[in-house]
C-alpha cells in the first residue's frame, strides 16, 4: 500500500459480511484506503478487489479469525512490517488501540449489537 500524503487508512474487521461490508463501501466511497479482515478468505478478496475497482483505493484483504490466541498480533505485526497505519478502526470484531495512543491521532467506531444483553447459547462474544 503506497501512501499518499494525507492519505487515510481504515481496518475494518468483519468486513466481509452486513454491517462491516457496507460500511468498508462507505469508507471507500469517501476515499480510505481499506485493510479488510474477515474469515472467508475468498468473499474477502474479492470484495477487496471490487472495492478497488469501483473506487480506485487500495483494499488489502487479511482473511483471519480474530478469535484466535494469536490472530490479532499476526495481523498487527503484519501491519507493521508493510508499513501499514491506520487511522480509522472499525471495531466490528477484535480490538488495536495501542499506536493510535502513540500517535495521538486515530478513532475507533465500536460495532455491537443488542443482542449482546440477550442471554442465550453462543452469544458470549456479544
Amino acid at each position: 500500500m503506497v501512501r499518499i500524503p494525507n492519505q487515510k487508512t481504515v481496518l475494518i474487521t468483519g468486513a466481509s459480511v452486513g454491517i462491516g461490508r457496507e460500511l468498508a463501501k462507505l469508507f471507500a466511497l469517501d476515499g480510505y484506503d481499506l485493510v479488510l479482515v474477515a474469515r472467508d478468505r475468498v468473499r474477502l478478496a474479492d470484495f477487496a478487489d471490487e472495492l478497488q475497482n469501483q473506487s480506485g483505493i487500495t483494499a488489502k484483504s487479511f482473511p483471519l479469525d480474530l478469535t484466535g490466541n494469536s490472530a490479532p498480533q499476526f495481523l498487527f505485526d503484519q501491519l507493521a512490517r508493510e508499513n501499514i497505519a491506520v487511522d480509522v478502526l472499525v471495531n466490528n470484531s477484535g480490538y488495536f488501540l495501542d499506536p493510535m495512543l502513540a500517535r495521538k491521532s486515530g478513532k475507533i467506531l465500536n460495532v455491537a449489537s443488542t443482542a449482546g444483553f440477550q442471554p442465550g447459547p453462543t452469544m458470549a462474544v456479544y
